[in-house]
């Protein structure tokens, strides 16, 4: 009984080491939402909106197609990068960033809002003028 009971704990304490291990415990911080969205820009546009608060981001629904970031976020190389982020105050997140030729912008600031545990872009701005409200 004993030996059946110690397999029992081993095959539960696996099953909970699986599941923490696959998810993020503490949710997604600020610098990796804005890294992923970065990413998304340069690798999947399709997927860039979903960086975004699905339910505070009064431009949800329209940011969806992947050709809505083309205009201010031409395609091209080098790829987009930020740098010398300062994350301090969730409503006013910056950056520098620099992108393609065709990439005017030097500055981003995102407005940040949580979704349960994982922070999300609410706002965008490039610039001083807002690309996603």
């Amino acid at each position: 009984m004993k030996i059946r009971n110690i397999i029992l704990l081993i095959i539960l304490g696996v099953i909970i080491i699986v599941g923490f291990a696959s998810c993020s415990l503490f949710g997604t911080k600020i610098d990796e939402r804005i890294n992923s969205f970065i990413s998304d820009l340069n690798n999947d546009r399709a997927n860039a909106y979903g960086n975004f608060h699905p339910d505070k981001t009064t431009d949800y629904n329209v940011i969806k197609p992947a050709t809505y970031w083309d205009t201010d976020f031409p395609s091209g190389t080098p790829d987009y990068s930020i740098s010398d982020l300062d994350d301090s105050d969730s409503d006013y997140v910056t950056a520098s960033i620099t992108g393609p030729g065709g990439f005017a912008a030097s500055e981003i600031e995102f407005k940040m809002a949580k979704d349960g545990f994982d922070w999300m872009i609410e706002e965008l701005f490039l610039d001083d003028g807002k690309v996603v409200d």
